[in-house]
């Protein structure tokens, strides 16, 4: 299962509201270390 919340590129979705909150600033993959 996934969690109440997950992180999907710099954003929080909590699928209990459905409400999307911005965490960080957008940011290309190599500055996030992936």
């Amino acid at each position: 299962k996934l969690p109440a919340t997950f992180m999907v590129t710099g954003l929080v979705y909590d699928v209990a509201t459905g409400l999307i909150e911005t965490v960080v600033p957008p940011a290309p993959l190599r500055s996030l270390g992936a």
